[in-house]
C-alpha cells in the first residue's frame, strides 16, 4: 500500500500505476526496450498529460486532462517507438465505470456525459430514479476526457483486449452500471 502523505490525502491507497501507454505505440515489450526515457515526448504535449510511471516510462496520465491525439508525442520520438500511419486508431483503449459511480448511491452526476465530445456516454432515465450512465465502447476514442471531471473517481481507461470480460461487453456495444 502506499501511504506517502501526498496519495493518502489525494485518495489514492493504491499502488496501481495511473500511466497507461501512449498512443500509436508500435508494441510494449519494443518500447519499452527502446526507449530511452528522454523525455521529448513530455515536453511536447500541449496537453501537459504525458507523465511518467514508476520506472520512468513516459505514457499518459488522465488525471491531467484528456488526448487530443494530436500527434506530437510521436513526431518529436527519434526511436521510431510510434505507428506511422496516424490515421489509424491511436489504441484500443475505451472507458469503464466502477461502482463508485455517484449514480450507484442515488446522487445525480452526470458530467461525464456532459464533457464527452463523442457523446459516447449516454443516461438512461427512468421514473423515480437517478439517471444510469452506459458506455457505447464501439464509438469511444479512449482519449480520456471523462477521467478527470468524475467526482467519484470511478471512471478508467481500459484496453479492451487486456480486459476479457470488457472484451465480451466492448462487443456487445456498451457497458451499463446498474
Amino acid at each position: 500500500m502506499d501511504i506517502r502523505r501526498r496519495n493518502f490525502l489525494r485518495g489514492r491507497f493504491s499502488k496501481k500505476d495511473s500511466i497507461i501507454l501512449m498512443p500509436w505505440v508500435n508494441d510494449r515489450a519494443t518500447f519499452h526496450a527502446t526507449c530511452t526515457r528522454c523525455s521529448d515526448c513530455l515536453k511536447a504535449c500541449p496537453e501537459g498529460i504525458v507523465g511518467s510511471d514508476a520506472d520512468g516510462y513516459p505514457g499518459i496520465d488522465f488525471r491531467k486532462g484528456e488526448c487530443t491525439f494530436c500527434g506530437q508525442c510521436t513526431k518529436v520520438c527519434s526511436h521510431n517507438l510510434f505507428e506511422e500511419d496516424l490515421a489509424r486508431p491511436p489504441w484500443d483503449f475505451v472507458a469503464t465505470l466502477s461502482d463508485q459511480c455517484l449514480t450507484q448511491n442515488n446522487i445525480a452526476c452526470q458530467s461525464c456525459q456532459d464533457i464527452c465530445e463523442q457523446r459516447v456516454i449516454r443516461f438512461h432515465y427512468s421514473v423515480g430514479k437517478v439517471p444510469q450512465p452506459n458506455i457505447v465502447t464501439t464509438n469511444c476514442s479512449g482519449c480520456g476526457a471523462c477521467v478527470a471531471v468524475c467526482p467519484a473517481s470511478s471512471i478508467s481507461i481500459l484496453s479492451a483486449s487486456a480486459a476479457p470480460n470488457l472484451t465480451t461487453i466492448k462487443q456487445q456495444g456498451q457497458i451499463h452500471v446498474g
